[in-house]
């Protein structure tokens, strides 16, 4: 469970809201460097409350097989739930997959495909290395790579 963006409204302020300004472009002589400061009213940002469950309905010798489920509200937008699965072989081979946004009917975000590989190098520090494919919408497939070292 957590919640996200939790406190004071915020502002726009520092050396992005300073800068040097003209009073009177029409006029000659005057000093066109004035230090001015932009002030902006606060404002909120979206709240959101997420919960999640994970579960592990079996694990028989190296195979195992995990399910998860978070929900999400958000202050400014729908609710929606992500679900997703992720079997495991010997702790080495990952076959993952799941589907984010469902119940926002004109999200374009969907299913999500990947696997991971996690080996140790020394002692308890491993090298991961993951792959997915998502279908986004708009950018079509989309697919993300990553590489880690855990420990």
């Amino acid at each position: 469970m957590s919640i996200s963006n939790f406190g004071p409204k915020m502002r726009m302020q520092g050396e992005a809201a300073q800068f040097l300004y003209d009073l009177d472009l029409n006029s000659t002589g005057n000093n066109g460097a004035i230090p001015m400061e932009l002030l902006t009213e606060g404002w909120d940002l979206p709240l959101i409350f997420r919960v999640g469950i994970g579960y592990q309905p079996f694990k028989v010798d190296e195979n195992s097989l995990t399910l998860s489920v978070d929900a999400l509200h958000l202050s400014d937008n729908y609710e929606s739930l992500n679900v997703g699965a992720e079997y495991s072989y010997d702790d080495f081979i990952f076959i993952r997959g799941g589907y984010k946004s469902l119940l926002l009917t004109e999200s374009e975000e969907s299913f999500a495909l990947g696997f991971g590989l996690k080996q140790l190098i020394i002692g308890n520090v491993g090298l991961n290395v993951d792959y997915a494919y998502q279908d986004f919408g708009r950018l079509n497939s989309i697919q993300k790579f990553t590489v880690g070292i855990s420990f």
